[in-house]
């Protein structure tokens, strides 16, 4: 990436829009900008707050809730979660 470069940004799945966010921080720690962001599918159904600024376009969108583990209906039941995302394949891998 060069300064004042602009990058498209794309992602499988956003739930959090964590990694976009992350992302969005090394772009800018670059000098470079997000010129957009694609994802197939966006688990939220009401806007994030960069997408005043940055557009987002994705093939669905549902609004599916995310919980943290305190307010997990699952967890407080005792169920054992599975997570076979990305993020986990890899730190599990170390």
């Amino acid at each position: 990436m060069v300064p004042g470069q602009r990058v498209l940004v794309v992602e499988n799945v956003i739930t959090t829009a964590g990694t976009v966010v992350e992302v969005f921080d090394l772009l800018a720690s670059a000098g470079a900008a997000p010129a957009a962001v694609a994802a197939l599918v966006v688990r939220r159904g009401s806007p994030f707050a960069w997408e005043d600024e940055v557009p987002l376009v994705a093939l669905t969108r549902k609004d599916i809730p995310a919980f943290s583990p305190d307010d997990c209906p699952l967890c407080c039941q005792g169920t054992r979660l599975v997570s076979p995302g990305s993020k986990y394949l890899a730190e599990t891998a170390r």
